[in-house]
C-alpha cells in the first residue's frame, strides 16, 4: 500500500478502548491521516438469554429494554472516551476530505453484529485498528478479528493490551516468503519507509522457514527499491508453533521493535483454530502492535 489516508480504530467499550484509540492517533499523526473511531451498536434482543416460552411476555419486554440501555449506554461511554482522548491531544474534529485537513478525527457508530459491520466499514478504510483485548481482560472476538482480516480486503492492527507510546519508529517483519508476508509487507510501506530501523525476523514454522531464508536477499532488493534497509535475525525452529510464536515475540522485545508486521493464518483457520499457532499465539500475547493481512 503506498499510502494510508483514513484508519478505522474499533472502539468496542469504554473498557477496552482506549489502547485502539491511542494506536489509531499515533498512526494519524505519524502519517498526517485522518482518524475515524468506530463503535458497533449490538442488537439487544440478542443479547438476552433465550428461557423458552414458559416466561412472561412483560419479563422478557423488561429485559429487552434493561439490554437496550446497557447497549445504549455502551455507546455513550465508548464515544465519550474517544472524544476525551481527542481532547487531550488537542485533536482537530469533523474534518472533511474537501478540507484537506490532514491528521483529524470523526466519531461513527452502526448498529448489527459487530463482525459484520467492522468488516463493511473496513472496507472503506484503509487500515483497520482493533484491540487485542476483550471485555475483562479476555482475547478479543475472533469473529470480529476473521472478519475484519478476511472479509475487509484490509490490512488490521491489533493493539495491544496497554496501549503504546510509540509505533513505526522499529518496524520488525516476520518473513517465511508466504503470499500472507508478502502482503503485509506491502500493506506495511508507509511504515517501512518512515522507520528508523527495520528488522527482518526469519520466523520458521517448520514448513516455509527454508523457503523465508532463501528469499530474504530478494525482499531485501525489492525493500532497496523503497529505499528501505534492514538487519536479518534468523530464529531458531523450537518444536511447536506456539512456542514459535513466544520466540518471535520475545525477539521483537529484544531488538526494541514497536511495529511487528506479518501474515495472518499462513495455514487454514481452522487448523488455527483447532491447533493453536504462530498467528494466534501472537495475537494472545504481544505487547506491542501487529499489524496483520492475509
Amino acid at each position: 500500500m503506498s499510502s494510508i489516508r483514513t484508519v478505522l480504530s474499533v472502539v468496542g467499550d469504554a473498557e477496552t478502548g482506549r489502547s485502539p484509540i491511542v494506536t489509531g492517533l499515533l498512526v494519524g499523526k505519524l502519517l498526517n491521516c485522518h482518524i475515524e473511531g468506530f463503535h458497533v451498536q449490538i442488537d439487544a434482543v440478542s443479547t438476552v438469554p433465550y428461557v423458552g416460552e414458559a416466561m412472561a411476555g412483560a419479563l422478557i419486554e423488561e429485559m429487552v429494554e434493561t439490554a437496550e440501555r446497557d447497549v445504549s449506554n455502551r455507546a455513550i461511554a465508548a464515544r465519550q472516551l474517544f472524544m476525551d482522548i481527542c481532547s487531550e491531544r488537542k485533536m482537530l474534529m469533523n474534518c472533511t476530505p474537501a478540507e484537506n485537513a490532514g491528521f483529524c478525527a470523526t466519531w461513527n457508530e452502526a448498529r448489527g453484529p459487530e463482525p459484520e459491520q467492522v468488516a463493511l466499514r473496513g472496507r472503506v478504510a484503509d487500515l483497520i485498528v482493533l484491540s487485542a483485548r476483550g471485555a475483562g481482560g479476555a482475547a478479543a472476538s475472533l469473529l470480529t478479528l476473521n472478519a475484519a482480516l478476511l472479509e475487509s480486503g484490509r490490512a488490521v492492527l491489533l493493539a495491544p493490551t496497554e496501549a503504546p507510546t510509540s509505533i513505526g519508529r522499529h518496524v520488525a517483519i516476520a518473513w517465511n516468503a508466504s503470499a500472507e508476508a508478502a502482503r503485509a509487507v506491502g500493506d506495511a510501506m508507509p511504515f517501512l519507509t518512515r522507520a528508523e530501523k527495520v528488522t527482518v525476523i526469519i520466523a520458521s514454522d517448520g514448513d516455509t522457514g527454508e523457503t523465508g531464508i532463501a528469499r530474504v536477499d530478494e525482499l531485501q532488493q525489492n525493500l532497496a527499491w523503497h529505499g528501505v534497509s534492514f538487519d536479518t535475525v534468523i530464529l531458531e525452529q523450537p518444536g511447536s508453533r506456539s512456542k514459535m510464536a513466544q520466540v518471535l515475540i520475545d525477539s521483537c522485545v529484544e531488538c526494541g521493535a514497536d511495529l511487528l508486521v506479518m501474515g495472518a493464518y499462513t495455514h487454514s483457520r481452522l487448523r488455527q483454530l483447532i491447533l493453536g499457532g504462530v498467528t494466534r499465539t501472537v495475537l494472545e500475547t504481544a505487547p506491542l502492535p501487529v499489524l496483520l493481512s492475509h
